[in-house]
């Protein structure tokens, strides 16, 4: 997990360095969407409600749920447009060349 984490920040600050402060302000605001949005892997409703599939232990598996998939896909679009929309605003076209 140390090894993870210690990638994870070096990747962060390459990311910071690179971007400055929008770059910042993209990692906030991924992290506040990361922490507000239910997780994409889930104890099954089904096995919770009825304890149907639970394993030896009591746990029930953790399924993958394709609509919040599908929300994380679409927020990533939506957010990468409008990452596009103001970097343009901010750094001119080249056309002028």
């Amino acid at each position: 997990m140390g090894g993870h984490l210690v990638h994870l920040l070096r990747s962060l600050n390459e990311e910071l360095e690179r971007g400055g402060a929008w770059a910042g302000v993209g990692i906030v605001i991924g992290l506040i969407v990361g922490y507000a949005v239910k997780p994409i892997w889930h104890a099954s409703d089904v096995c919770v409600s009825t304890g149907i599939g639970r394993d030896v232990l009591g746990h029930c598996p953790n399924v993958l749920d394709g609509e919040r998939v599908l929300f994380v896909i679409a927020a990533g679009v939506v957010f990468g447009i409008v990452a596009m929309v103001v970097r343009s605003l901010f750094t001119g076209t080249q056309a002028d060349k």
